[in-house]
């Protein structure tokens, strides 16, 4: 490359070696009569020679080339395997550097078609499998922009192991019928998107198969040439390879005990810097055929259905260096006009170093995306590449708010996001792979049990549906009504998934690429401005006066605004043990005394204001439920049931 950065000349390094080794074995092949040891009588000096490279010891290998070069050429008569292949096995980068100087191929493969870098997986050799990888990849580019590379031995590829065999399903298939609609669309046509944008008007959740909306990733990741780039990379401790997110201000400084959240659940560790080889070895390990389900044969039931005292399967820890990984990293972020002008004078962005950026002028509010530099190979695509005038299309369509982000999500084999909802509306790009979602709509909520709004784990469902059925109905009554819709993102689908539908995610295949563009709620959905009542809490809606389809995210929401009123006003640790005495009192209480929250308490008068404006008639509209059945649908006393407080107040 034209480039003088260090990596680039290191890289160039090891191409001239790669050159100059591949001619000088080409040529010994050709004129000089050099036995293949498979067929030498000194089988015990071949023994010791594979031996030695298993274990590492790159002296002793050296010295017995040095007295027998023909050992460079031997292969152990069970597998066939070669000297990188032992070398990988044991996990050696120093001697797997050599041997590739001297010219044994880093992607030979044996009789049985095993590779040296599928050997490093199996066996969890993950420093191995990177070097290997980086060999692999410059001995793929030299192949293809040498003039000489006829002469030099092919270079095959060797992609992530992989099994046809997609993970089973991790959810009641009883729960997977007669659930939300979810509309089905295929093509690129005009036709198709102006229904598109008809169904989005609606509100509706959409699978649009083969929409030509998705920029254009490499098959190979690895091939945009990021192999030192630090991704935030989200890392699961769990043998189930589920990803628990969390809240890591609300961990520490919540009404919730920190210790008995990671006792119960297992949180992933956020935000952890690794590189897209890094990233891939581990991958790979999750992909190997044979590798089986994280969960065994049976995707539910896991620890024999029994439920810990917080309401899910107890958390079984991976082993180490099997923990699964996921990226989850932005690639485009809204920027100011100021911050682009900084950027088009040289400047650096505050604290930031210098960014690329693009106008996505198609988009409502034309909004500037920025994006990291060292990041054009992932950015630019998805600035450039994506068709933001559909994608504009459908957020006018909707309603929705003004662009938020666009986020890079790469994960492995059988990796499952529990089931959550997010704050922002959705516009789902699959690039690579494929992902089932388990969809819920927002109507649902009540029947799985969110976390309360101030507990770490919001805004997961307590509901786990990888439980045993009889545990799970035993512990969560109302999931019995519980109905949603499962869906198959492939390669070049799009979902438009709007705020407040609940998702659970499971990626199918060894490599999975997605990239989500987030757009916020709608200005009127959030309150308009209107003042709060109390500092810190949002102001108060009418949830009549939203659009029918947007009235039941809008009363999730709600919830938790009332529990953080009740939390500002009687303290944190006291809001969940009010709100569960509300939902007991309105779930089993007499008319007149469904419409109140706690008896004689002082926060009594805020929250029935609050909640009466919120719940009140609208523009013709009638109210979409009484307050009474507010507290007793939304304030379940099972959902703070089993939830440690920390011993400490917040």
């Amino acid at each position: 490359r034209p480039s003088k950065s260090p990596k680039y000349l290191g890289r160039g390094l090891v191409r001239n070696c790669f050159e100059i080794v591949s001619r000088h074995v080409a040529w010994r092949v050709k004129n000089v009569q050099t036995p293949e040891m498979s067929t030498t009588s000194d089988s015990e000096a071949r023994l010791q020679f594979l031996k030695a490279a298993q274990a590492g010891a790159l002296s002793d290998v050296q010295r017995m080339v040095a007295q027998q070069p023909s050992l460079l050429h031997a292969r152990s008569n069970s597998k066939g395997y070669s000297a990188m292949h032992f070398a990988a096995m044991g996990g050696s980068p120093s001697l797997i550097t050599w041997l590739a100087a001297q010219g044994v191929p880093v992607d030979a493969s044996s009789p049985a078609g095993v590779s040296p870098l599928q050997v490093a997986l199996e066996y969890k050799r993950l420093d191995a499998a990177r070097l290997l990888q980086t060999f692999r990849d410059g001995a793929r580019q030299h192949d293809s922009h040498s003039s000489s590379s006829a002469e030099a031995p092919p270079s095959k590829a060797t992609p992530l192991p992989t099994t046809s065999k997609r993970p089973a399903p991790r959810y009641p298939s009883w729960m997977a019928s007669d659930g939300m609609t979810v509309h089905e669309l295929e093509g690129s046509s005009e036709e198709v998107a102006a229904e598109a944008a008809r169904l989005s008007a609606q509100g509706a959740t959409i699978v649009w198969r083969r929409a030509a909306l998705c920029p254009t990733f490499p098959a190979d990741i690895g091939a945009l040439g990021l192999d030192t780039v630090q991704l935030d990379t989200n890392v699961s401790p769990r043998a189930d390879r589920r990803f628990v997110y969390f809240s890591p201000e609300r961990l520490e400084r919540g009404p919730y005990a920190a210790e008995a959240v990671r006792r119960d659940f297992a949180p992933m560790l956020l935000n952890q810097q690794m590189t897209i080889p890094q990233v891939t070895a581990r991958h790979g390990i999750h992909a190997r055929e044979g590798g089986g389900d994280a969960c065994g044969g049976d995707a539910r039931g896991g620890d024999g259905g029994q439920a810990s005292q917080s309401g899910w399967n107890p958390p079984t820890e991976a082993a180490r260096g099997d923990e699964a990984v996921y990226v989850m990293h932005k690639l485009l972020e809204t920027a100011t006009a100021a911050e682009i002008q900084a950027i088009r004078n040289g400047m650096k962005k505050s604290g930031r170093v210098q960014a690329g950026w693009s106008a996505l002028t198609q988009l409502p509010d034309q909004p500037n995306a920025l994006w990291l530099s060292g990041l054009e190979p992932l950015a630019k695509p998805v600035a450039e590449g994506t068709d933001w005038r559909r994608v504009g299309l459908l957020v006018r369509s909707a309603g929705w708010g003004a662009f938020d982000n666009a986020g890079l999500l790469l994960s492995g084999r059988d990796a499952l996001t529990p089931t959550h909802y997010d704050g922002h509306h959705n516009v789902f790009m699959q690039m690579r792979g494929a992902k089932r979602f388990m969809l819920f709509s927002a109507e649902q909520t009540p029947s799985l049990y969110s976390f309360p709004g101030l507990h770490a784990l919001d805004p997961l469902a307590r509901v786990d549906l990888e439980m045993a059925d009889d545990a799970l109905l035993a512990r969560w009554p109302r999931a019995r009504g519980a109905r949603g819709t499962s869906v198959v993102v492939e390669e070049g689908d799009v979902l438009v998934l709007p705020q407040g539908v609940w998702h659970q995610v499971h990626s199918l295949d060894a490599q999975n690429v997605s990239v989500n563009l987030l757009f916020k709620k709608a200005v009127p959905e959030t309150g308009g401005g209107r003042p709060p009542p109390v500092p810190g809490v949002p102001p108060p809606l009418t949830i009549a006066a939203l659009p029918p389809h947007r009235r039941a995210a809008a009363l999730a929401e709600l919830a938790k605004t009332v529990e953080g009123l009740v939390g500002a006003m009687a303290g944190s640790r006291e809001a969940g043990t009010l709100l569960r005495a509300a939902g007991a009192a309105a779930a089993t209480g007499q008319a007149e005394e469904r419409e109140g929250l706690v008896e004689g308490g002082e926060i009594l008068g805020g929250v029935r204001e609050l909640l009466g404006s919120c719940l009140g008639p609208a523009k013709g509209a009638p109210p979409p439920m009484s307050v009474g059945d507010f507290l007793a649908a939304y304030f379940d006393p099972l959902r703070f049931d089993s939830l440690d407080l920390a011993r400490t107040p917040s």
